[in-house]
């Protein structure tokens, strides 16, 4: 109708300004699976998605599919003979995934000497080899689980599809890994490779699950973070059209301690962070901003001494 809102137009315009969509965090979720190929499958060297029902048209590997059975609904795959050419492969498919993880058709030797290109996540495998698996696993987000394949993909299975980050601490896994002695528990451990263990009292259980020596939450935490700040911030600025004057730093600073880290925090997944922005040198145009986030943490065992008092 000819002038509606005419008067509250006039006594008040309004400018209406629309935030900026949040950054997309579900690629961190998303695992790239490298398998040998299916003698009868022809898509081989491409980035392809796979789900239960297909994955067993591209790989003879009956393990994959825990993967699957973990909770995850779909995951990309490449199928390959040719492991050391990967990297080419998924170059364009970067910002789809954050996980690699590589199927035992591939040999220890071929996985270490592996060039990532510019992946920035997590690369896991599996190996029966303590030795190379004690020193691969302490590189910087490289991670080996001893020793079935099975439970190897189903542990990813259930990490990825977790409704929260969780460390999986003591999550329940499908075969046996043969661990029958302390001693060879403590040597993984101290090497920092994932395994599980069981006895006769309870049932299979993942009993460390790490990637470079650190939580495996931990790469996956910080990167969300990184993005909901990058996200947030953009918001802000777009919303509030800063002077970035002090102040402006100030409520700015204060704005992603609450909206971002203190979030994390009340979650349990980080145990602190702060949040600093300041002018740069007076220039036009920037401020700068200082992000302190302690490495994320997870308790897997409790060393006790154990005193018998007299009352």
């Amino acid at each position: 109708m000819a002038g509606e809102n005419l008067i509250y137009d006039y006594a008040l315009k309004v400018n209406i300004i629309n935030s900026v969509a949040s950054a997309d965090t579900t690629f961190l979720r998303k695992a790239l699976v490298v398998v040998a190929p299916k003698v009868t499958w022809v898509d081989t060297d491409k980035v392809i998605k796979a789900t239960k029902t297909t994955i067993g048209n591209i790989t003879d590997n009956q393990n994959v599919v825990e993967i699957f059975n973990g909770g995850v609904s779909e995951i990309l795959v490449i199928a390959t003979d040719n492991l050391a050419g990967i990297k080419d492969v998924y170059e364009d498919d970067l910002n789809n995934f954050y996980t690699i993880l590589v199927a035992r058709e591939f040999t220890d030797a071929q996985i270490a000497a592996l060039d990532v290109g510019n992946f920035k996540g997590v690369l896991f495998s599996s190996s029966t080899d303590i030795p190379w698996a004690s020193t691969q696993a302490k590189k910087r987000l490289k991670g080996v689980y001893y020793k079935l394949e099975a439970n190897f993909f189903y542990a990813w299975g259930k990490f990825l599809s977790a409704t929260e980050w969780s460390n999986m601490q003591y999550q329940i896994l499908l075969g046996d890994d043969g661990i029958v002695d302390n001693a060879d528990a403590e040597i993984l451990f101290e090497s920092r490779v994932s395994f599980s263990l069981k006895d006769s009292q309870s049932a299979n259980r993942l009993s460390f699950f790490v990637q470079g020596g650190e939580a495996i939450i931990a790469p996956y935490v910080l990167k969300e973070i990184e993005l909901r700040m990058q996200s947030e911030t953009v918001n802000w600025i777009a919303l509030n059209r800063p002077q970035y004057t002090l102040v402006d730093c100030a409520i700015l600073g204060q704005y992603l301690q609450n909206k971002v880290i203190n979030d994390y925090v009340t979650r349990g997944l980080v145990s602190g962070g702060s949040v600093e922005i300041t002018t740069q040198g007076g220039q036009n145009f920037m401020a700068r901003g200082t992000i302190a986030i302690p490495t994320p943490t997870a308790l897997w065992r409790v060393m006790a001494d154990f005193y018998i008092t007299n009352n």
